[in-house]
């Protein structure tokens, strides 16, 4: 006798799990299951377009299936023609249609049967997430419970547990999913209908925006993470401008289930896919730019239980080696593959995306200015495009510039003396960095040991002037010194002529830089540990000195001087 019941379990693995049980007979069902398992394995990232994609043609066999059913119902098994019809509306042979409830005394119970096996194919279901505290550890999948909820409009609603997440001692609450339970009879079959329409009949809320996103140029690493060496590699040598993007952002609600990516170049939005939702927190205080400030204060936690040790995440742009997470900070490496470590104001985002990252599969050319969105979905629809929030994103050939220097130190600090140059030389020490091998998953961040460097790669020491009235760098840059391959140099007071400063000019920027020839052309490394120290010009004039450091120098007034 053939199997009367299919069960399917379709999961998509990375990041958050989502999993869908589904219930079906026959052999198209069978069928059906393949297709979407295929969907599945295709692209686990596009879960939710699926859904979407999904949820439109089960709806529509909803409809289609109330209406055989009530023919069924009118006409119970008066021939076998009304037999053809059902099975034709439940896309089955009348064959496999009668060995679906096989079992059955009578044919009302074989309709009934139907109805339920139908309704959990094709209906909508209520599902959602929910924590309850220590008291729900004895829960397990498949345990039934009752859900109730004023603000939801839920009434003892038999929900059945599809997953039960126990914690991991940052995070102790009992995390269910959960769906509607739709596998006993009904007391009788459907006779027609049509399903409840309106807003407050289900779990799911409509989408919010993202407050917390990230959305970049994506760079050579995770190039080569999703592509593979050998073709991310064919493809920068066939454009070396071209970019793809690398979007991700917080979830917003319990219920989103994945987030659209709608890019516009220019042109016109169009949508580049579908990405995950990341781990995601908030600077709880300032942090500076030092590679030493590794403890990190932090708050708001987002999915705190699914950010792993040793991954990437985003602090304002800066990436930081995730070394260790508590409930109120996290140990992290400063300033990791072409970054620096900069300084961050309290409230900014730290988003987790190493795990969910995805790159774009169109790219774009470098100086292109791209507006980037991200819509949430949830059970109930997506968030209208209007609504969305909008980044833009400048392309700059991210992929192919060298990696900075690590390790940059002054006279054996990360941060030297002001008044370095005035004093005397200041000897600069730094490490190599290769972008072309540090692909790996272990992740180097700005004080490691020299790695390369990369086939090529130079260095300069690039000094920049400080406009004395704004105390902003002035560009380009002043005095410019090829250091060759050298992780080393000593820079006198006397390689900063005061000839070609503007007038006034007290202070000065200077780094370490990294360059390589692209087609001719000297590509510098995207950015740079700048120290601003007192211009050794400036020694000569006490009255040009500022009162504390970094503060701009004023000179008297024109009258009480002749130059200064």
């Amino acid at each position: 006798m053939a199997e009367k019941r299919v069960s399917v379990r379709l999961a998509a693995i990375g990041g958050r799990q989502v999993r869908a049980e589904l219930e079906g007979i026959g052999e198209a069902g069978t069928r059906g299951f393949g297709r979407l398992s295929r969907e599945m394995e295709a692209a686990n990232t596009r879960l939710a377009a699926f859904a979407r994609r999904a949820g439109i043609a089960m709806a529509a066999a909803a409809s289609a299936a109330t209406a055989g059913l009530g023919i069924i119902v009118r006409n119970a098994a008066q021939s076998a023609d009304q037999i053809r019809q059902f099975a034709q509306v439940a896309n089955a042979t009348p064959e496999s249609f009668q060995r679906w409830a096989s079992g059955a005394r009578t044919v009302g119970v074989a309709v009934r049967v139907a109805e339920r096996d139908l309704r959990a194919l094709s209906a909508p279901l209520l599902t959602g997430e929910i924590v309850v505290n220590r008291e729900g550890a004895d829960l397990g999948p498949g345990d039934v419970i009752r859900l109730r909820s004023t603000r939801l409009g839920l009434d003892d609603v038999v929900m059945r547990i599809s997953e039960i997440g126990q914690g991991d001692g940052r995070d102790n609450g009992i995390r269910l999913k959960i769906a509607e339970d739709v596998f006993a009879l009904g007391a009788t079959a459907i006779a027609g209908g049509r399903m409840p329409t309106g807003t407050g009949t289900g779990v799911a809320a409509p989408p919010r925006a993202l407050a917390r996103r990230m959305v970049e140029e994506a760079p050579y690493w995770l190039l080569v993470r999703e592509l593979g060496h050998s073709e991310a590699d064919r493809r920068l040598a066939e454009d070396p401008d071209a970019g793809a993007l690398v979007a991700t952002g917080e979830r917003p609600s319990a219920d989103a289930l994945a987030a659209q990516l709608w890019v516009d170049p220019g042109t016109g939005p169009a949508q580049e896919g579908v990405v995950a939702f990341a781990p995601t927190a908030l600077l709880a205080a300032d942090v500076t730019d030092s590679p030493e400030a590794r403890v990190i204060p932090v708050t708001g936690w987002r999915d705190i239980g699914e950010v792993e040790i040793g991954t990437l995440a985003s602090i304002g742009g800066e990436l930081v080696r995730v070394d260790g997470i508590s409930q109120n900070s996290i140990s992290v490496g400063r300033g990791c593959l072409d970054t620096v470590p900069r300084a961050h104001g309290s409230g900014t985002p730290v988003i987790f995306f190493d795990e969910m990252a995805r790159i774009t599969e169109d790219s774009w050319a470098a100086g292109e200015t791209l507006a980037a969105r991200l819509l949430p979905e949830t059970g109930r629809g997506t968030l209208a495009f209007a609504l969305t929030p909008e980044d833009a994103v400048t392309l700059d050939r991210r992929a192919i510039h060298p990696l900075p220097p690590g390790r940059v130190q002054g006279n054996g600090s990360y941060a030297p003396n002001v008044d370095a140059l005035v004093i005397g030389s200041l000897a600069l020490i730094w490490t190599h960095r290769d972008r072309l091998t540090q692909t790996s998953p272990v992740i180097v961040d700005h004080t490691g040991a020299s790695i390369g460097p990369e086939p090529g790669v130079g260095y300069i020491i690039e000094v920049r002037w400080v406009d004395p009235d704004t105390g902003a760098a002035i560009l380009p840059a002043g005095v410019v010194i090829d250091t060759g391959s050298a992780a080393s140099w000593t820079l006198a007071p006397e390689a900063i002529p005061e000839l070609g400063a503007p007038d006034r000019t007290a202070e000065i920027e200077l780094a370490v830089r990294s360059r390589r020839l692209v087609e001719g052309s000297w590509v510098t490394d995207r950015e740079a540990r700048w120290f601003r120290l007192t211009a050794p010009f400036a020694a000569s004039r006490p009255s040009c000195r500022p009162a504390r450091p970094h503060a701009p120098r004023r000179c008297p007034p024109p009258a009480t001087r002749a130059r200064c």
